[in-house]
């Protein structure tokens, strides 16, 4: 089980435990039992369940900063954010991004249940992004600036994942995968909201 197929695989089916059962209640056992897999063989391509899920993080994160190096220096550090993050999701809806739009939302609903991978998604945001706005700003990596930035976008970010329930509490991802312009246009609500653009 080394080829990438097999890897993109374990992904599905570790998002969809999750999902299903909860990150908490998930461990490697369950996954590799829903693969079909040993939880040996599971473990060499994943050592936790943290790692599948951060998977899609990772690239879309990746995604984004390439679609930063596209955006004019000069544009805002949060706005350019705003407008990479919407090209990648506009990518992933169109069926052209780093990961399939099943995947996003099913990161995105195992994430939104889990105070853990929340706080990770945010560590792993301010990694990545810290260095690449850093760079663009040509200061250093602890500048105010950077720090505002990264802050700013991930309130947007928390902000529109607690957007996605209905007024019961409920978040169905059908609803978005049924009409996936609304993912675009709850990013664009909320960043009007908090950032008053």
């Amino acid at each position: 089980m080394d080829t990438n197929a097999d890897r993109e695989r374990l992904i599905d089916v570790g998002l969809d435990v999750c999902a299903r059962q909860g990150y908490d209640m998930t461990g490697l056992a369950e996954i590799a039992a829903a693969a079909g897999v040993s939880e040996a063989a599971l473990a060499h391509q994943f050592a936790t369940k943290e790692s599948i899920v951060m998977a899609p993080v990772d690239a879309m994160l990746k995604a984004v900063v390439v679609a930063l190096a596209d955006i004019d220096a000069k544009v805002d550090s949060v706005d350019a954010l705003q407008a990479a993050h919407t090209k990648v999701l506009s990518d992933i809806i169109d069926g052209a991004g780093p990961i399939s739009r099943e995947r996003m939302q099913a990161m995105g609903t195992v994430v939104m249940y889990s105070n853990e991978l929340q706080e990770r998604t945010y560590e792993h945001r301010t990694g990545i992004l810290g260095d690449v706005l850093a760079k663009r700003l040509k200061v250093d990596r602890n500048h105010p600036s950077v720090a505002r930035a990264i802050t700013m976008w991930s309130a947007v970010v928390a902000a529109t994942y607690v957007a996605a329930p209905d007024r019961n509490g409920r978040f169905d991802p059908r609803d978005d995968a049924r009409r996936p312009h609304r993912m675009r246009e709850r990013l664009a609500h909320v960043f009007t909201v908090i950032t008053g653009r």
